[in-house]
Order: structure tokens, then C-alpha cells, then sequence
């Protein structure tokens, strides 16, 4: 299965669907609470109607986890499992900011990632990556070789700790620039591409939100850990940690956290 080609064309379909929706009043229409808690957007289920039966037709057998319908095991004996994100940014996409994507993060049965992807829908930009590296519409993706945290990205869930807090305001205090566009997907990408130093992720993201975005960051260079710099921020397909941080490299891990 070439799973890149699979995403190019199944999310792009997705896009035209949400981009669709968007410059509609049915926009910020809510039909149930999804499977990942949030409040599931007419768009956010077109989405992943779309990318379902697609992969239904493709007779492959898959597990998916999805933000709307949770666990969907399309095939007799799944070989890989799916984690799809349909509206990355749905605050935003719901709100009328234009910037949101779609993500897909595809694994082996050991929770290895062999493929990922993510589409910024306005741009119709594709980040992927495989084990060949991690490319932004089939060029070669590098991170930052800055040595300072100057350029920082942020995302903030509800239940942030007073510690993380202390790490994040350090962290501003030295930055030149800081931005909270609020599409975590997104923001891995832009870090991989090496127009942002980092990403600090605080209160609690979930795997399936940042699963592709953290396999093309680290095939771009980047180093992902917890505030505390661990590295091991899952046991299988659950995070086991509330903060993520997202470097270019490990000078910009250090500045931000110290030598480790």
C-alpha cells in the first residue's frame, strides 16, 4: 500500500469537502460530542466519511482511530493502525480563521510510524514523511539549525500545570517572536520546515492529534521530549505525558530546558 499516495488523495478530496463547508453558515454547526470529547463540526465528520470509505474501497485492512467515531477496524485482520485527525484546528475552522488541516499518522503493529501526513487546507501544502525522510510537497524538509529558542509556537489545553507554566514563561521572555495559530498538526509541520524553532504544547494534546505531526518533525531533524526533556512521551498509542516540546534541534531543546 503506498500510503503517501493514499493521503494526497484522500485528504485533498476531504479539503475540497471542508473548504466547502467553510464560506457556508453551516460552519459552526455542532452535531454530537465525538469520540476525543470535543464537540464534532459538520466538517469534521464529512472528513472522516470521506477518508473511511476510501480506505473501504482500497480493501485494505486497517484499524482506525479517529477524533469522531473513535475505533473503526475495516478489514479481517488489521496489519496497520490509523490515527486521523479529519479537522486539525477546528476551533479555528469553526471561528473563520483559515488555518486548519487534516492529519494521518499510519503504524505497524509494533506502534512504529511508517507513514504520515498533513494537509494545510487553505494553501493545499502537504507535509509528509516515510522512512526516507520528511518532505513539504515533495522537497526534502530540514529544521532550523538556530541554536536559541527566537521563533516559538504555542498550544494550550485546559488543565495546565504551574510547573509547565514556568517553563513556557521562561521560554517567552527570550524569544523574538511567539505565535498561538491553534492547529497543533500545523505547528509540528512549521517546525519541521524550519520557519519555527519550537513548539510548546501544554495541558494535555492527545496522540492522535499529534502523531503525524511529531514522526514528520523527527524525519525533518527534530528532537520531541516532555518539559523535563524525556524523550519517552508514550507507551504505545497513549501519551503519557501533558507537555510536549517540539525542538529543531538539541541547542534549542537545551536553551529552553537546560543540558541534558
Amino acid at each position: 500500500m503506498d500510503w503517501i499516495r493514499f493521503c494526497q488523495e484522500s485528504l485533498k478530496q476531504a479539503a475540497e469537502e471542508i473548504k466547502r463547508i467553510f464560506v457556508t453558515d453551516k460552519r459552526s454547526v455542532e452535531l454530537s460530542v465525538g469520540w476525543g470529547g470535543d464537540m464534532t463540526l459538520i466538517a469534521d465528520k464529512v472528513s472522516e466519511e470521506i477518508i473511511i470509505e476510501k480506505l473501504r474501497k482500497c480493501r485494505v485492512d486497517v484499524r482506525l482511530i479517529s477524533e469522531e467515531q473513535g475505533e473503526v477496524v475495516i478489514g479481517k485482520m488489521p496489519r496497520h493502525t490509523i490515527f486521523l485527525d479529519p479537522l486539525d484546528g477546528s476551533f479555528n475552522f469553526k471561528q473563520g480563521l483559515p488555518y486548519f488541516g487534516i492529519s494521518m499518522a499510519v503504524m505497524d503493529k509494533d506502534t512504529h510510524p511508517v507513514a504520515a501526513y498533513v494537509l494545510e487546507i487553505f494553501q493545499g501544502i502537504g507535509y509528509f514523511a516515510d522512512e526516507s525522510g520528511a518532505y513539504k510537497d515533495g522537497v526534502k524538509l530540514q529544521t532550523s539549525q538556530r541554536r536559541h529558542a527566537n521563533h516559538v509556537l504555542l498550544e494550550f489545553q485546559k488543565g495546565i500545570e504551574p510547573e509547565a507554566l514556568g517553563v513556557i514563561s521562561k521560554t517567552l521572555l527570550g524569544a523574538r517572536h511567539v505565535r498561538a495559530p491553534g492547529a497543533v498538526a500545523l505547528d509540528l509541520c512549521k517546525v519541521a520546515e524550519g520557519t519555527f524553532d519550537c513548539l510548546m504544547s501544554a495541558g494535555g494534546a492527545r496522540f492522535l492529534d499529534v502523531a503525524a505531526g511529531i514522526y514528520i518533525l523527527e524525519k525533518a531533524g527534530g528532537i520531541v521530549t516532555d518539559f523535563q526533556g524525556d524523550s519517552g512521551i508514550r507507551e504505545g498509542t497513549e501519551l503519557t505525558t501533558k507537555n510536549i516540546l517540539a525542538c529543531a534541534n538539541k541547542a534549542i531543546r537545551d536553551s529552553v530546558i537546560g543540558e541534558k
